[in-house]
């Protein structure tokens, strides 16, 4: 029997989508090894297994009180924790002195879901905060907030006070003073939540601008899938206190593994007994979108269409029909899908849980 699988380099070339996040030689920034919290008698995380690359934009979602803003504050050791590793550019975050605990997180940015800004000071003098705290020369301060005032695309509201800005322009604020000092990583607590759609959707292509122009590493918790969609390499979805997956997100919406399933309330595709399924991934050519109709033709075979939907992931849209069809003609499909260039999977993902140790 032919065996059907996704290739992996078919995300990467037909839709120019990063693939380096899929292979085994990275640059680690931040690796998390059986770390367990606690908070009295009530446990938080536990055997929590994730490693984020420099550079990529890497999700982390779960249902509300599962435990993502406490992942996120033991990353920059704001949060102390009972058991296990977290390890950030190679140096374990546990074992650090006071100072050096500091200047860690000079180099870890954040960015939180009220904005976190001082009512009494203005745009400029928020964003100035973090260079005075560290006692940067006065000609440099001044030269570095003008420079993020610009990136954020609020050069005018350089002496407004937070109760005169929207709360997209609060949160622009806030990603510039997260960025006053260069940090290597940014950490995002639920940072759009608060937003409208369309500001929220401008935030986040202001982060993605970020990380392409600075390949700064940006970790995004969220409760919302289409944060993830827009913006994020990678997600880790966080269940029953754990890391149950963590994949490429364009991987985990077109193959829909269990842990996907349960956190978007879905059910997996039944198929009639006797009967095979794939499920077809197409793009916006009119090739593909007629591909269906060819099929039924060229192959005559009757198949029935059990699921039909359209993703938007990274800027890209996918189409993917699932169908279903007799055995037998399993290898004829694959056969003809093959030729005309057509990726597909099996119905049943071949992703699964507790992946999260073995991404990298």
């Amino acid at each position: 029997m032919l065996t059907v699988f996704i290739c992996v380099n078919f995300y990467k070339n037909k839709y120019n989508i990063s693939n380096k996040y899929k292979s085994s030689v990275v640059d680690l920034l931040i690796k998390i090894v059986n770390l367990c919290k606690s908070f009295s008698d009530q446990t938080i995380l536990e055997n929590i297994n994730l490693n984020i690359a420099k550079g990529e934009i890497h999700g982390i979602i779960g249902s509300s009180g599962a435990g993502k803003s406490t992942l996120l504050r033991c990353i920059n050791g704001l949060e102390p924790y009972h058991s296990g590793s977290v390890m950030v550019d190679d140096v374990k975050v546990d074992t650090l002195s006071s100072q050096s605990l500091r200047a860690l997180r000079k180099k870890i940015g954040m960015v939180f879901q009220d904005f976190a800004l001082l009512e009494n000071k203005t745009a400029y003098d928020n964003i100035m905060l973090p260079l005075q705290c560290w006692a940067i020369d006065r000609s440099v301060r001044h030269q570095r907030v003008s420079e993020l005032l610009t990136l954020v695309g609020l050069p005018d509201k350089a002496n407004a006070f937070p109760k005169n800005l929207s709360g997209g322009q609060k949160q622009r604020v806030a990603i510039a003073r997260t960025l006053a000092l260069n940090p290597d990583i940014i950490l995002c607590d639920e940072a759009t939540s608060a937003l409208d759609p369309q500001t929220a959707k401008s935030i986040l292509t202001l982060l993605k601008t970020i990380n392409q122009q600075t390949q700064i590493t940006i970790v995004m918790v969220t409760h919302q899938l289409e944060v993830i969609k827009s913006i994020c390499h990678r997600v880790s979805i966080i269940d029953n206190k754990t890391v149950v997956l963590t994949a490429p997100v364009i991987d985990v919406l077109v193959q829909e593994p269990l842990a996907y399933q349960k956190l978007i309330g879905s059910h997996p595709i039944i198929t009639p007994y006797g009967n095979v399924g794939l499920k077809i991934i197409c793009n916006d050519s009119d090739n593909d979108r007629q591909l269906l109709s060819v099929l039924a033709q060229q192959l005559q075979i009757n198949f029935q269409i059990v699921d039909a939907k359209t993703e938007h992931c990274n800027g890209h849209a996918l189409t993917i029909f699932s169908i279903c069809f007799l055995q037998h003609e399993l290898s004829r499909v694959c056969y003809f899908l093959d030729d005309q260039q057509i990726k597909y999977c099996h119905i049943n993902p071949p992703i699964t849980n507790n992946e999260a140790s073995h991404v990298f």
